[in-house]
């Protein structure tokens, strides 16, 4: 258990999609984190108005196949649903003036109305797009597998 100041810095997200977790915790930013199934069924055409801005629909609409479609379509949403988690207004945000299309391999910084986060991609499994979002690119990104087994116990004392 922390307490004062260490407690008060803390900043945590979670995310989870087809039966994986991730949690982001951080002592050093605001952080927000996404992941989604890519075998989803879901209608992407029906919520491109509604996610994507023009200059993101024109690059996912010249993606030559269904699938690097539906991919770069969930890379796009755990972007931005991680950039608002982070920025902490949820889905009140305009995801359309939001524009992260491009290669993030590390942190890029990504910004709206002056408010500015950095995002990283993460590879969690092949059929899992997943982001991060932090206020400073000075952070460390651990990951540690573990099966959801080793939470039971403490979920139902």
């Amino acid at each position: 258990m922390l307490e004062g100041d260490r407690a008060a810095s803390i900043s945590f997200n979670v995310s989870h999609s087809h039966g994986l977790i991730l949690i982001a915790i951080s002592s050093q930013s605001y952080v927000g984190i996404d992941i989604e199934f890519l075998g989803r069924t879901t209608d992407i055409d029906a919520l491109l108005p509604s996610v994507l801005g023009p200059a993101e629909t024109a690059w996912w609409s010249s993606l030559p196949s269904i699938e690097e479609k539906r991919r770069a379509f969930y890379q796009l949403w755990t972007r931005k649903e991680a950039w608002v988690k982070a920025e902490g207004q949820g889905l009140s945000i305009e995801l359309t003036a939001l524009d992260v299309t491009g290669e993030v391999e590390r942190w890029v910084k990504v910004g709206v109305d002056g408010k500015c986060f950095f995002l990283s991609d993460i590879t969690v499994e092949d059929r899992i797009a997943g982001a991060i979002a932090v206020v400073s690119p000075n952070c460390r990104i651990r990951m540690y597998d573990f099966p959801l087994s080793v939470l039971r116990p403490l979920l139902y004392k």
